[in-house]
């Protein structure tokens, strides 16, 4: 190698470097902005969750006032304390007047209203609690409390409610369910959707072997599926088995740069804001060159990156290199970008180099194949029966009484 190479590559080095830096400095940047959305997602939901507790008592207020606002029985107004979350570590207690209430009702059993909202319970997003189950007392205790008369806790109109949670609730029924994957599957194998054997991609000079298109300035880019409205994100899409996977292919993709608003340094590949190595290798590359998205187990998608594609047809030209960085998301958030249900695995300190990629690009890419009503450019009788089965519904489960 001459001194003059030498150099050349000595400045490409620091060049990408000090890109590496910059680029850096924008993950921390995004990672706040990230946070920060999250705390404002949440107390989103806190007000939305609070306004749902006003609105039902609202409603009660109502029928009481359109009944003639009768006195409350006895004389003594029925109250109830509700500890209302305000916001993530911040609650008020508020005592609230209940005169449709009849104390002595046993149908109607006092309790502490918590208005809270909680990430690891969906009761926050239910019903009001005035459609939901009430809390019956035992009938022995029952007797003994009548038998003791109204204790301080009956005079204020409180007692506690139950812990359980919807999603506790939801997760021992899950034991009890019984899976029907093979019924879904069946349905599909009846109606002839599902493929029997691996299928051609239309690879060049006969071959019959799966691989990208070849990048060829040639080509007229008919066969394009455009994602977004700006159509800065075009690909072309096929779906093959590779085994027992159904697999979308995204190849033919069109020039992008890293900033994801336009075009950037390489003819038919999608550019990255830093280096990344591929799963076999310790070498850094900078663009994505085709994507495959697998249905796999679970109702689950996981998308591998790969580089940069061949410039030489069919068996003349080698397939490219799979990234260690990849992607998975379930069937049922794939369409809609959540941190905590899309996850970035392979070697962590990689994982920014693709998050922007991943997080703007693949909810709008996945919302499109899964939309199977809607025809894509360049597909055949083949592709359409492999996106049926890629793209089916969620496995679905009976639970036992």
């Amino acid at each position: 190698m001459s001194h003059a190479q030498a150099e050349v590559n000595r400045s490409k080095d620091l060049l990408l470097e000090l890109k590496q830096v910059a680029n850096q400095r924008l993950n921390g940047l995004q990672a706040e902005l990230d946070a920060l959305q999250q705390r404002v997602d949440e107390q989103a939901k806190i007000v939305a969750h609070i306004g749902e507790a006003r609105n039902a008592y609202v409603r009660d207020a109502q029928q009481w006032e359109n009944a003639g606002a009768p006195d409350p029985e006895g004389g003594r107004m029925p109250t109830r304390e509700w500890m209302v979350q305000t916001e993530k570590a911040g609650a008020r207690s508020v005592r609230v007047a209940l005169p449709w209430r009849r104390p002595s009702d046993p149908r109607y059993p006092k309790r502490t209203r918590r208005v809270v909202h909680d990430r690891d319970s969906s009761e926050s997003d239910e019903a009001p609690l005035s459609a939901r189950p009430r809390m019956r007392k035992a009938p022995v205790a029952a007797a003994a409390a009548a038998a003791a008369g109204p204790s301080r806790d009956e005079q204020a109109d409180v007692v506690e409610m139950g812990q359980r949670t919807w999603a506790q609730r939801d997760a021992a029924l899950r034991k009890q369910a019984i899976p029907l994957d093979s019924c879904v599957d069946e349905v599909f194998r009846k109606f002839g959707l599902e493929p029997a054997a691996p299928t051609p991609t239309d690879a060049l000079f006969g071959s019959d072997k799966n691989k990208f298109q070849p990048i060829n300035l040639t080509f007229d880019h008919t066969k394009r599926t455009t994602f977004d409205g700006g159509a800065n994100v075009r690909a072309r899409v096929r779906f093959r088995m590779e085994g027992k996977y159904a697999v979308a292919w995204l190849d033919d993709l069109h020039n992008l740069g890293y900033h994801l608003r336009g075009k950037g340094d390489m003819q038919g590949a999608w550019e990255l804001p830093g280096g990344a190595p591929y799963a076999t290798t310790t070498s850094m590359h900078e663009h994505i060159g085709g994507v495959k998205i697998w249905r796999v187990e679970d109702d689950a998608f996981r998308i591998k990156f790969y580089g940069l594609r061949s410039r030489l047809p069919g068996f003349l030209g080698g397939e490219p290199g799979v990234y260690a960085v990849y992607a998975e998301v379930p069937l049922a958030h794939a369409t809609k970008w959540d941190p905590k249900a899309w996850k970035l695995l392979g070697p962590e300190r990689h994982h920014a180099t693709f998050k922007a990629h991943v997080k703007n690009l693949f909810p709008m890419i996945m919302a499109m194949l899964l939309n199977t009503s809607a025809g894509l450019p360049g597909m055949t009788a083949e592709d359409e029966r492999v996106r049926a089965w890629w793209a089916k519904g969620p496995a679905v489960a009976v639970y036992k009484e």
